[in-house]
């Protein structure tokens, strides 16, 4: 049996398991077994953390670097991490389910933005990138925890910037090119199964043109593979966990009771891991819930 990793916090420069030896398992979306461990920081690992990060800003040897040497450690990283672009591949495919074809072409841009930035730190200054405006804090996520980020930057007056989830419009109207529309609707709402935060959830499509657009989306859908994003065939992979799928269900139940029709889809696959069915939903109206609720899945409603 393959003995499955760990992964420890890195902190002050060293690795450690944490004040409160707290470990937590990972599941593979994939087939939903336990892959990994980690390292669970406590309260104080973080102010630790925090204290380390200070001192390490102020230390002389980072202070009176020149903007030309941060930029070479930059570009050291970039080679690090295109070096290593296969493995933190695979480690985010097991840890997220996400196809692996995504992850990596992503794991080896990120090498491309570390450079881009690297050739950035000595052309830069106040000029640029003006020090004496307030501070700002943008933040990406659920609605409680920005109610934390609200109070807390009313401490120091500082501007703050929420994304809480989208319903992104795709507009379709009787003119357009319905094979290009088609394609935009299946990558908005099917790519990476539906989890991104930009996903075109919501088709807005003009009346008369709604029978036809379904027909054709319902007989595209029927050559998608759901699979193993470790697969080169896999078009759509799992979802990262087993409570978004229950978040969809109940959704969709919701969304049935208010008059919605599913035209395919709808349920998870019988089998090990967190797959979801590629789902289509005519709407009555406006209002119906999965035209309002991020599912963060592979479901599109017209």
């Amino acid at each position: 049996m393959t003995e499955r990793p760990h992964f420890q916090l890195y902190v002050d420069g060293a690795w450690t398991e944490g004040s409160a030896a707290q470990v937590m398992e990972s599941q593979n979306p994939a087939d939903g077994k336990d892959w990994a461990t980690f390292a669970c920081a406590a309260p104080e690992d973080v102010d630790h953390a925090v204290v380390a990060a200070r001192r390490a800003l102020e230390d002389p040897a980072w202070r009176d670097l020149t903007q030309t040497a941060r930029g070479h450690l930059l570009f050291r990283l970039a080679d690090l991490v295109e070096r290593n672009a296969e493995r933190l591949a695979r480690l985010e495919t097991a840890d997220s389910g996400k196809l692996l074809a995504e992850t990596a072409a992503q794991a080896t841009y990120v090498g491309s933005y570390y450079r881009y930035f690297a050739g950035l730190a000595d052309k830069i200054e106040g000029a640029v990138l003006p020090i004496d405006k307030p501070g700002m804090h943008v933040f990406t996520g659920g609605p409680e925890t920005a109610r934390h980020v609200i109070r807390n930057s009313a401490e120091n007056f500082a501007a703050t910037t929420l994304e809480l989830g989208g319903k992104s419009p795709i507009l379709v109207f009787d003119d357009a090119d319905l094979d290009s529309a088609i394609n935009g609707l299946i990558a908005g709402n099917f790519g990476a199964s539906g989890q991104s935060c930009v996903a075109g959830s919501r088709g807005l499509v003009q009346r008369d043109i709604l029978a036809t657009l379904v027909e054709r989306i319902a007989e595209r859908a029927g050559s998608i593979t759901i699979g193993d994003p470790l697969d080169p065939a896999t078009d759509v992979g799992p979802l990262c966990t087993r409570a978004q799928i229950e978040r969809i269900e109940t959704t969709l139940a919701q969304a049935v009771d208010q008059g919605a029709t599913i035209h395919f889809g709808g349920m998870p696959l019988d089998q090990p891991g967190n797959y979801m069915q590629p789902t289509l939903v005519e709407c009555a109206g406006p209002d119906i819930s999965t035209l309002e609720v991020e599912m963060f899945g592979p479901v599109m409603s017209l």
